[in-house]
């Protein structure tokens, strides 16, 4: 199962061999192929004839295809078996996915089990879960000098198979080796820490074998191989480069290149040495003018077309991300070069490329689009690769991009620093966001952030007064400054027009706060939001808005849904009238009802008789109006108030006719029936 580096435990399977009725397979946590289950069972028999092993075993490794995994395999002498030459082989394997990420293996050796006298088998069914990657158990014994040769001969005869003589620090070589590689040279790598025959086969030849040093004879055994020991390196750049990196460990620099082109490349060690010079040429593109010819020469000279269309891709990524080199000089060298790239590696390439472009002169990029291929694919992936970031960067300077832009990088209409940029592009700005409805809201987020209140009447043309409306309410639920209140409002007035789409946000509790009800209120007239079925939507949205007003705000609201209620559009009007009446009626008893207010709740008022300027009279007999000709709900009624003496008052006012008393009575009636009596009952029962 494959991890990546963050994961703390990577899971491993596991299988034992050794001997009963033969060499065989005792344990395995899973089931592999049967070409493969035949190679484990080769693979993990002894090394050679007449092998002497050590306490510590030996190693081998190799791949196993056909399962996806790579097996690491310890092998232990059984000398406690009574046939000769027996032995203990426990095999970890990990899958390619692992092995490809893990900095070094060298931990693993901390994981084999010798079995024991009396051991389970059973024990090496389960699938091992190790932390990792762990320190190795020691610190690393490095002989240079032999390393050193093995390098040389492992990569300036990469087709050969390469021995050298076991000694104390073959194992350490050997893991340092191996972590060095990219993923798919680790995975097909096969070595032998300690071998006593070639242990390659047809189609399988083993890379490196450790040999006993001391048994000259067992050399016989290896025709046709190369002896590292006989071996002189020449002082080639490249290997000191090999050898540095080797020594530097998991953060060497050459090691992440490799690991960078190492994925597409079809071939195996002998792409180690053009890779290697390729990597210190690179930093040399600043420096030196021819050397950027020089890599295409070796690219061009080193590899197939289908691993050259890779490198190329990561050479022009190389210089693209060569600060001293974006210029117009470099860009026209790699524009020059696309005709070398296949269609994958201009795909691989296009974001670096693109990238490069884009920061010189944004609109040579986008002419590219009008471009034939494969310059018009450098410039559409180039354009979807670019940070956010760069590319604001990138369209302030030119703001005509925009449009163009926009076609490949939609997204951006959700950025408030485009929106800040002003000019004719916009009109494309909202058509883009008109065609992304699920991200309409963010959209206009950025556009309310920016504060382009200019936009605010063509965003409702194109997008629809209810979209826009639903946006500003909840982007007006986050705090909000005074230059806020101020985009705001100019947004507000200009989506709140429309009846029908107002009547959609207050339905759908769309307005959580209920400054921003009366912002509306202020911006609209009381009958304008249509109910003609369901639920008020005014009434929907004063029930679940949240937040404080205060009193002058207050008085406003409340005389606005008042209003409301006495008119006939709204089919909540007596719940209306319950949740407003005291916060107008109050203040006008006490002379503190303000003129805004006043003004809004008046033309709903019964006509005065000459010069009466009772405001509580004309709203009681407007109460009374309601409640009684439109036979609103006694409940209601009851509960209009909270002051016991408006109440009062009240209720004598509809006492004055028949119709009113007979109102009384229903809902003097209704308390009786839910078993309350109450002080307000005996007002009713006084009238009547």
């Amino acid at each position: 199962m494959a991890h990546g580096l963050n994961d703390p435990k990577i899971r491993v399977h596991q299988a034992l061999h050794g001997y009963a009725d033969g060499h065989r397979l005792l344990a395995c946590s899973t089931t592999l192929k049967p070409r493969d289950q035949k190679s484990m069972l080769i693979m993990s028999d002894v090394s050679g004839p007449n092998a002497i092993i050590g306490d510590a075993g030996y190693l081998t490794g190799y791949p196993l295809p056909e399962s996806g995994v790579y097996a690491l395999a310890c092998t232990w002498a059984a000398t406690e078996m009574a046939r000769p030459g027996c032995v203990w082989t426990h095999t970890l394997l990990l899958d390619f996915a692992d092995l490809a990420v893990l900095p070094s293996m060298a931990f693993l050796v901390n994981v084999f089990r010798r079995p024991s006298v009396g051991f389970s088998a059973r024990s090496f069914e389960a699938i091992l879960e190790i932390e990792g990657p762990l320190p190795y158990a020691r610190p690393m014994e490095i002989d240079q000098n032999s390393l050193k040769r093995i390098v040389w001969g492992l990569y300036e005869h990469p087709r050969d198979r390469i021995i050298a003589s076991n000694d104390e620090t073959a194992l350490d070589s050997t893991f340092l080796l191996w972590a060095q590689q990219w993923p798919r040279l680790r995975r097909t790598f096969r070595f032998c820490t300690l071998a006593f025959g070639d242990r390659s086969s047809e189609g399988n030849p083993f890379d490196l074998q450790f040999i006993p040093a001391r048994e000259r004879s067992v050399r016989a055994r290896f025709s046709g191989t190369t002896d590292a020991e006989r071996l002189r390196p020449a002082p080639e750049a490249w290997m000191d480069t090999a050898l540095a990196d080797l020594l530097e460990g998991a953060e060497g620099k050459l090691r992440t290149f490799l690991r960078e082109v190492g994925g597409d490349l079809a071939g195996g060690r002998e792409a180690f040495v053009p890779l290697c010079r390729l990597h210190q040429l690179m930093p040399q593109f600043t420096d030196r003018d021819n050397a950027i010819e020089e890599a295409v020469e070796l690219l061009d000279g080193s590899f197939g077309a289908a691993a050259a269309n890779s490198l190329r891709t990561i050479f022009v990524n190389a210089i693209a991300k060569q600060p001293a080199v974006i210029g117009e000089r470099a860009l026209k060298f790699v524009l020059s070069h696309l005709d070398l790239l296949t269609t994958d590696g201009l795909q691989q390439s296009a974001a670096t490329l693109g990238r490069a472009l884009w920061t010189y002169d944004p609109n040579a990029l986008v002419k590219l689009l009008h471009d034939l291929p494969p310059r018009q694919s450098v410039a559409e992936q180039g354009l979807v690769n670019l940070s956010i970031d760069d590319v604001i960067e990138g369209v302030r300077r030119s703001p005509q991009s925009i449009p163009a832009v926009l076609g490949r990088r939609p997204e951006l209409t959700e950025e408030r620093d485009l929106w800040s940029i002003v000019g004719p592009w916009s009109e494309d700005g909202l058509n883009v966001v008109a065609n992304r409805p699920e991200r309409t809201e963010v959209a206009l987020a950025a556009m309310l952030n920016a504060r382009r209140n200019d936009l605010a009447p063509r965003a409702v043309q194109v997008l629809g007064s209810a979209r826009v409306l639903r946006a500003i309410c909840n982007w007006a639920s986050g705090p909000r400054t005074e230059s806020h209140a101020e985009t705001l409002s100019a947004w507000l007035a200009a989506s709140v027009q429309s009846g029908e789409g107002l009547a959609e946000v207050l339905s759908g509790d769309c307005v959580p706060d209920r400054m921003i009800l009366l912002l509306i209120a202020r911006m609209t007239y009381p009958d304008l939001v249509p109910n003609t079925f369901g639920e008020d939507p005014w009434w929907t949205s004063v029930n679940h808005a949240k937040g404080d007003l205060d009193g002058v705000q207050r008085q406003y609201l409340s005389a606005y849904l008042l209003a409301r209620a006495l008119g006939y559009r709204s089919r909540n009007q007596a719940e209306l009238i319950e949740c407003s009446f005291d916060d107008v009626y109050i203040p006008a008893s006490q002379s503190r009802l303000s003129a805004e207010a006043w003004n809004i709740i008046e033309p709903r008022l019964p006509k005065p008789w000459f010069f009466d300027w009772d405001y509580c009279q004309r709203m009681r007999d407007a109460l009374v109006e309601a409640f009684v000709n439109r036979d609103l709900a006694p409940n209601s009624f009851m509960r209009v108030t909270r002051n016991d003496d408006v109440f009062e008052q009240l209720t004598r006012a509809i006492a004055r006719t028949g119709r009113g008393r007979r109102f009384l009575k229903k809902a003097l009636q209704s308390l009786m029936n839910q078993n309350e009596w109450s002080k307000r009952a005996e007002i009713i029962q006084d009238a009547i």
